[in-house]
């Protein structure tokens, strides 16, 4: 009894990634009913105050809010009606799971572990969807929980390196390793089942540009130039093998409609520079004004997170994402390692899901999905927790 009052407090934390995949959004509700309960009931203390404290918490989330702010500024101006101020508010709210990772942290190892713990559990239900999909109905790139095998793929390359982070961390618990390895297994399957190439150029691009910048800070720029050679080498390698495989993985018929689809974008984009031309107004001018003579296919997006809003809310709306999306990176960048020259696991992990998610961006818009974005700031809060955890005890 007494060890299940002990672990309690780590509920929230392993319940909170079930309220980020689609399931149900009462998970949220749950973890959080859980931490007040343990709160004021059971007197356990949480670190948020160390968290929501730390200079870099306070920079994410005041460039997150800028960012909010501006894509609502832009619709406001491009359609020229105040009430258009909602799609900001929608991308506020979902930054909710980030806050809730604040509240519920503590200042322990075994918070990161039954986060991992939660992080199995998704990725199994994921792993299993994906499975019968496959399997029993026989659907190549399944459609899935997250209707689009693309968005499969990217919300797939988001977690993964969260996932192998905790493998790397807790792989001597031995009532859960031979599980871990089967639900790595299986979720490399479920990657290439999506048939998502830029889900998985984002994570090997991701794990490529993590391991050279890790490698220059610690041993320079020789070796920094060795690995990031050597690293590119053997990605060639893995694409060369899948075009063996099959060639269609590699490359598709409707590719260049993406060449024809950019060039359109980027002449929207010189029109309309500064409030874009309005939330989810992309297909009625890309069909009417922009379309290429040469394109056959009448998309509804840029597929490019970039240019998606850059185009529907010009320099002040994807200007801001840009800088939301470098301050980031930046942020994870510079503790990559703590004072002791040690890896931060959880903040490479946090570089990793947020370069791939640049990276699969160059092709998809996997962001503007509310479950993706979900799950994406509930990551991201734990990498910045990473953070605040090592300077409190390696300080």
């Amino acid at each position: 009894m007494n060890e299940l009052k002990n672990n309690l407090k780590y509920f929230p934390i392993l319940i909170l990634p079930l309220g980020c995949i689609g399931v149900s959004s009462a998970f949220q509700v749950i973890s959080i009913i859980i931490a007040l309960l343990c709160y004021f009931k059971l007197n356990i203390k949480y670190d948020y105050k160390n968290f929501f404290a730390n200079k870099n918490i306070k920079t994410s989330f005041v460039v997150f809010f800028i960012w909010t702010c501006c894509i609502s500024i832009a619709d406001i101006f491009a359609k020229d009606n105040i009430m258009e101020f909602s799609e900001g508010w929608h991308y506020f709210q979902r930054i909710l799971p980030f806050f809730l990772v604040g509240l519920f942290s503590v200042n322990n190892d075994k918070f990161f572990k039954f986060f991992w713990y939660g992080i199995c559990i998704i990725l199994f239900l994921i792993d299993l969807n994906v499975f019968y999909n496959f399997y029993v109905q026989g659907n190549w790139r399944p459609i899935t929980m997250f209707n689009s095998p693309n968005k499969l793929g990217g919300f797939i390359i988001l977690v993964l390196p969260f996932f192998i982070a905790g493998f790397y961390k807790f792989f001597s618990v031995n009532t859960v390793k031979y599980i871990a390895v089967l639900i790595f297994l299986s979720t490399i399957a479920s990657l290439f089942i999506s048939g998502s190439r830029g889900a998985l150029l984002g994570l090997l691009g991701g794990y490529l540009i993590a391991i050279a910048f890790t490698t220059c800070k610690k041993y320079g720029l020789k070796r920094f130039l060795f690995t990031s050679i050597v690293l590119s080498f053997l990605i060639l390698l893995i694409f060369y093998l899948i075009y063996s495989i099959n060639t269609q993985f590699v490359f598709r018929d409707y590719d260049v409609e993406r060449v024809y689809l950019w060039q359109s974008t980027i002449k929207m984009i010189l029109d309309y520079p500064i409030f874009g031309i309005g939330g989810g107004e992309f297909k009625h001018y890309y069909i009417s004004d922009y379309i290429s003579p040469f394109a056959k296919e009448n998309l509804t997006s840029p597929h490019n997170i970039f240019l998606y809003f850059l185009v529907e809310r010009g320099i002040v709306g994807g200007g801001t994402f840009i800088l939301l999306f470098v301050t980031q990176l930046y942020i994870l960048y510079k503790h990559l390692f703590d004072k002791n020259k040690i890896v931060n696991i959880w903040t490479v992990a946090g570089f990793v899901s947020v370069l791939g998610m640049g990276i699969h961006g160059m092709v998809d818009t996997q962001i503007t999905m509310r479950t993706y974005s979900l799950m994406y700031w509930l990551l991201y809060g734990l990498a910045c927790y990473g953070i605040v955890y090592e300077e409190q005890n390696n300080g």
